[in-house]
């Protein structure tokens, strides 16, 4: 495993990391697998942070290809349609006359709705490129105005021309070296261009103690403050920001012909953001071992929600495999298959519908209402377990 070591501060380029916690031999892959268990890669989940800018980031990443060995489906739900809907406006609301590439389309769904949603107006019509690796070829020829490059952001950017708009949604988390792949896209755009996009909001995440903040694919705790550094030193000002329920932010940032080099960071950063994050790994120490007695006690089925990071973390801290029936999960592609790192095959909600006393552990973060309601819908004697 060809392990890329992150020595400097992935923000600010200082070598002023200083180790947080190690969570040693986490499964590589977020997801579902049709593989046998005996193909499973482990490796550390090393934690550092930057006394400077206090920004949490693993020191050890691993190889792309294999963090996303598969297509990812995990935006479903009403949360994540709703984000569509409200971050397609707010694209329309602040884009130049000009085409869109878009970074990490993933499935199309964004590109696919603006597209329905503009087709009546002429000044928000154009040509939109997405750039995603793993592309599904079912998808590849819905609508003849969406263009598809399989790849990553940092090899393909450079085969394309027109930047005008650069749209990325929930990717630039993902990012190994976001502040170069910024600044690539600010040398591709001209004064006036501007980029638009969504982040998760890590620092409520964390805070309200998500589990799904920080892991293989999330490297770095970006915040308000990191996007305001990123963009204002590469030569943007910011348009337009919209906080969008507890899940994420949306930006709009305009090039200009200045950078603003003397942004800084708060020096109470460090310590609020390490106490917060150790925080959490605590609570969720105590919270398994609170799971364990319960479902020991327990008489019927038990589940997990999530064949995600959600269901790995508390396995990871110890949740009694042998004590869950299997993984839930609303995304069709996972269904039937095995949760990465651990012997428990995920299934459709629907299988809690016909179970006397089902008990469902519900740790999902910001999904929390919209799935609690679905399992009650399905069988109004569920216990369910926050």
């Amino acid at each position: 495993m060809d392990i890329i070591n992150r020595n400097n501060c992935v923000i600010t380029g200082k070598n002023d990391l200083e180790k947080l916690i190690n969570l040693e031999d986490f499964p590589v892959f977020i997801g579902a697998t049709s593989e046998p268990f005996a193909s499973d890669k482990f490796h550390d989940m090393s934690w550092s942070i930057s006394r400077k800018s206090g920004v949490i980031q693993l020191d050890k990443l691993l190889p792309l290809d294999l963090v996303y060995s598969g297509f990812h489906s995990e935006a479903v739900g009403a949360v994540w349609e709703n984000h569509r809907i409200k971050f397609s406006k707010f694209i329309q609301k602040n884009k130049q006359d000009g085409d869109i590439v878009e970074m990490g389309g993933s499935d199309g769904k964004m590109a696919s709705l603006y597209m329905q949603t503009s087709q009546n107006d002429s000044a928000l019509s154009c040509k939109w490129t997405i750039v995603e690796p793993n592309i599904p070829d079912s998808i590849k020829n819905l609508n003849s105005n969406i263009d598809y490059i399989d790849g990553y952001i940092e090899e393909k950017i450079n085969t394309i021309n027109n930047v005008t708009n650069f749209v990325h949604s929930h990717v630039l988390e993902h990012l190994y070296e976001p502040k170069d792949i910024i600044n690539i896209i600010a040398q591709k755009q001209v004064v006036g261009d501007r980029t638009i996009f969504a982040i998760p909001n890590l620092k409520l995440y964390v805070e309200n103690l998500f589990v799904n903040a920080l892991n293989f694919e999330h490297t770095y705790y970006i915040t308000d403050e990191v996007v305001n550094y990123l963009f204002l030193q590469a030569g943007y000002k910011l348009v337009d920001k919209e906080l969008y329920v507890n899940h994420g932010i949306y930006y709009c940032f305009e090039k200009t012909d200045l950078k603003d080099i003397k942004t800084n960071f708060s020096d109470d950063l460090y310590l609020e953001n390490k106490n917060a994050y150790l925080n959490l790994i605590n609570f969720y120490k105590n919270e398994v071992n609170e799971y364990n007695e319960m479902i020991n006690a327990h008489d019927g089925d038990v589940f997990l929600f999530g064949g995600h990071i959600f269901s790995q973390f508390l396995l990871y801290l110890g949740l009694k495999q042998d004590k869950i029936t299997s993984i839930l999960d609303n995304s069709i592609q996972k269904h039937n298959k095995r949760l990465y790192g651990y012997n428990l095959i995920i299934k459709n909600p629907d299988v809690i519908k016909d179970l006397n006393n089902p008990l469902v552990i519900l740790k999902v973060g910001q999904y929390f209402e919209e799935v609690k309601k679905q399992l009650l819908s399905l069988n109004i004697n569920v216990k369910i377990v926050k």
